[in-house]
């Protein structure tokens, strides 16, 4: 009663309150980190260790007992489940909510090392999984080549470490395609005539790359360290790698071994649209906003295009258009109920100032939650906006029960101020 007293005497005051919520609220949008979901902690963590040649017996009685027994004792734990099948354990523990997850996986860790001591031979040290609903790809990235060249190795010495050098880039994974190698293919015969054998030539090979300090140089105040440095890192400077033989004679790489590029194995294949090609998944820090990120790589990708035009990297799937257009779907919502709630009150009121007064309610008391989200670290997501949209319908309720019976009032009072004290003391 006393604040709609002080909102009539200081009508000055309150627009001005009304406009620093506006200036505030609207800057504090582009603040926001914007995903699909918010940050979630699982209270869970899986236990996988792998047996080699074990059958689910055997896995069950020397390994999942052990991990189950070194994990159950441990302090939060709420239940534990395992399933042993051939070759592999996994043992999920379930914790109480509101345990620190980092802080129980730290235990965890660290009964699992003293457990493993009691594991056979062959067993794997157990890994520990921690669930995580940020884990997956925020943006996979799809790359293919014109003409022969190896795409992987040209992605990875100019592509991918600008990708991991932008801000809040997490973590690059590349998938698909095979790289070059140089294979050396020893002649036994020649290896036998020149007294040689692998092991020697290894360690000539191996020998071969070497760095030698020489010293330092004066330069001003500051005493640079100098070097010598030779690599062997082509098929002509490898062919000329000198080997010493039984004899004591020189001879070069060249002479007992053919040396020549090759194509590793693929260790994965991916293809897009039936055809092969190089996948990039991208993965951003859990702090980031994906949007953002993800305009930064949109933008990396366009510059690489231009500078490059043999090769072609398209986006295959991008979240933060499924952010972008879940919000906007929301947003519209909002802004629909206020269009509308303004519209029905009009038509029943017939008085257009009421219909204003509700519909003015909505985005001022929304622009002052923003400044409350922002302050408090909330992102802005699927959850905290449609909790605006249901929080929003309360306040058009309200404010549709305030101005009916401001208008009751105004039967029996003929100052409109009057009226609107006399009409929210009655509510």
């Amino acid at each position: 009663m006393n604040l709609t007293k002080l909102a009539l005497k200081r009508p000055v005051s309150v627009i001005l309150i009304i406009l620093s919520l506006a200036v505030f609220g609207l800057g504090s949008i582009p603040g926001f980190k914007m995903q699909l979901t918010p940050d979630m902690d699982m209270p869970m963590l899986i236990v996988m260790t792998t047996y080699p040649g074990a059958d689910p017996e055997s896995v069950d009685e020397l390994v999942t007992k052990v991990v189950e027994d070194s994990g159950s004792t441990l302090s939060g734990i709420d239940s534990v489940t395992s399933q042993s099948s051939e070759n592999l354990s996994m043992v999920m523990f379930t914790y109480e909510y509101g345990v620190d997850i980092d802080e129980c996986y730290a235990d965890l860790r660290t009964a699992l090392d003293t457990a493993s001591l009691q594991l056979p031979e062959d067993a794997s040290s157990p890994v520990v999984i921690e669930l995580n609903m940020s884990q997956s790809a925020d943006m996979i990235l799809s790359a293919r080549a014109q003409g022969e060249q190896d795409l992987r190795k040209t992605l990875e010495d100019t592509f991918i470490p600008a990708l991991e050098s932008i801000t809040n880039v997490a973590q690059v994974d590349v998938s698909g395609g095979s790289q070059e190698y140089i294979r050396v293919l020893l002649k036994e015969d020649m290896l036998k005539q020149y007294g040689l054998n692998m092991a020697a030539v290894a360690n000539y090979l191996s020998a071969a790359d070497f760095t030698v300090p020489a010293g330092s140089v004066k330069q001003g105040s500051q005493d640079i360290s100098v070097s010598a440095a030779m690599e062997f890192n082509t098929v002509q400077k490898l062919e000329q790698v000198p080997i010493i033989t039984a004899a004591g004679s020189v001879v070069h790489l060249s002479d007992v071994a053919e040396v020549s590029m090759a194509q590793e194995k693929a260790d994965s294949i991916s293809k897009s649209d039936g055809m092969e090609n190089i996948s990039i998944s991208i993965q951003k820090k859990q702090s980031a906003s994906v949007v953002q990120v993800t305009q930064k790589i949109e933008k990396l990708i366009a510059e690489y295009s231009e500078k490059n035009p043999g090769i072609e990297i398209s986006v295959e799937y991008n979240s933060s258009d499924i952010i972008t257009s879940s919000l906007w779907s929301v947003g519209k919502t909002l802004i629909a109920g206020v269009l509308i709630s303004m519209a029905v009150l009009f038509i029943f009121f017939g008085d257009f100032k009421a219909s204003l007064i509700v519909g003015s309610s909505m985005p001022i008391s929304l622009l002052a939650t923003l400044i409350l989200m922002s302050m408090m670290g909330y992102s802005m997501n699927i959850v905290t906006m449609g909790s605006l949209v249901i929080a929003i319908g309360m306040i058009v309720d309200n404010s549709i029960v305030v101005i009916e019976s401001c208008f009751r009032a105004r039967d029996t009072h003929e100052d409109y101020k009057e009226a609107a004290l006399w009409g929210t003391k009655a509510v």
